[in-house]
């Protein structure tokens, strides 16, 4: 049986491979408190995914160093693209400021 884990995507700079984000609430063992811990995956698609949408992804055999996971199916579209935007407009304003100084 092959996991099975759902998570929403960070990245999809590289070709046929998405950034995974999955996150899990885990309970510690002696106090008890519930926290939340997240892990990045590297997965396999050969689908235009977009950033913010939520998928499935399946272990599979290794494909390259770091992609160990495949991406089987899209459960949630990202709610618009404006979510990338707003990522993307941070870093622009950096670089704005920065040809600014000089």
């Amino acid at each position: 049986m092959r996991k099975v884990l759902t998570g929403i995507i960070t990245s999809n700079k590289n070709k046929n491979t998405v950034t995974v984000e999955v996150q899990n609430i885990v309970q510690h063992p002696k106090y008890l408190k519930r926290f939340k811990r997240h892990e990045k995956y590297r997965a396999h698609t050969l689908e235009a995914l977009s950033i913010g949408d939520t998928v499935d992804i399946e272990e599979c055999t290794p494909i390259s160093k770091d992609k160990k996971w495949k991406v089987i199916k899209l459960v949630k579209k990202a709610k618009s693209t404006e979510q990338a935007e707003d990522l993307d407009a941070d870093a622009d304003v950096k670089e704005v400021i920065v040809e600014a100084e000089k």
